[in-house]
């Protein structure tokens, strides 16, 4: 991914890792995902004794987030589904 930010002549202006951050602080202010599952779909690795005891991998609410970036527009009311169960 870094050599097609250089092609497109984004050397020195953006990062792959400066997507991350700016797909973290997108998903996080929504307040639609909660932390875990943002970090989760970032592939972050949880570290101590949470991350030895939980072994969740929060998909059902990951796919949400992949549908939102897909359909921005249309994906806004899914998180209000899983909440309810409908």
């Amino acid at each position: 991914m870094l050599d097609i930010l250089y092609r497109m002549g984004m050397r020195g202006k953006a990062t792959v890792h400066g997507f991350r951050d700016l797909a973290s602080t997108v998903l996080n202010e929504s307040g639609q995902f909660q932390a875990d599952w943002i970090e989760h779909q970032l592939a972050h690795q949880p570290r101590g004794v949470r991350a030895a005891c939980n072994s969740a991998r929060y998909l059902q609410h990951r796919r949400v987030m992949i549908r939102l970036s897909r359909r921005s527009g249309a994906a806004r009311h899914e998180p209000d589904a899983l909440r309810t169960g409908t």
